[in-house]
């Protein structure tokens, strides 16, 4: 948990602290996303008892669901390739989700290439090669932008 009377005594500027985290006798500040959510039994501010949760200092930790970890790819991932037409309608939702996608996918991956690949008239679809070959296809032809991206992220976490 974060306590935040425990912040507001160490002046402790923008970190966070977070119980329960002790490096080399210290006390660490650090960001929340990166600590377990755990209660240090030294703490002043906390009896030895179970914390409660409904006091106003107290606040639990949240793992917000990001973009970087939906396209976080699976080990058994070779390849993710995209075929669509650069000025065809029935493209329109594969162009704009490659372009708000594309930077975070492959930042996330530097590993894997994602291939994009332009051809006049071609329906829009993604292909994921996995190990040993073996690769998987599906159409985004009539897609919006949210189901392209329930089936990218299903296509790059799955495995052959």
């Amino acid at each position: 948990c974060i306590c935040i009377r425990q912040l507001t005594a160490q002046k402790s500027g923008p970190g966070i602290f977070v119980h329960g985290i002790h490096f080399n006798g210290g006390i660490s500040s650090t960001s929340i996303l990166e600590l377990p959510n755990q209660i240090d039994p030294n703490c002043p501010y906390h009896p030895t008892a179970a914390p409660s949760t409904d006091e106003p200092h107290h606040r639990q930790r949240q793992t917000p669901t990001t973009m970087s970890t939906k396209y976080a790819f699976g080990k058994a991932l070779k390849e993710v390739r995209f075929l669509f037409c650069q000025t065809g309608e029935h493209s329109a939702a594969t162009r704009s989700f490659l372009a708000r996608t594309y930077p975070t996918m492959k930042k996330h991956n530097p590993q894997t290439p994602i291939l994009i690949r332009e051809a006049a008239g071609t329906l829009p679809k993604i292909y994921a090669r996995y190990e040993f070959g073996v690769e998987k296809s599906q159409s985004l032809e009539g897609l919006s932008d949210k189901q392209i991206e329930e089936t990218v992220s299903g296509l790059v976490k799955g495995s052959a």
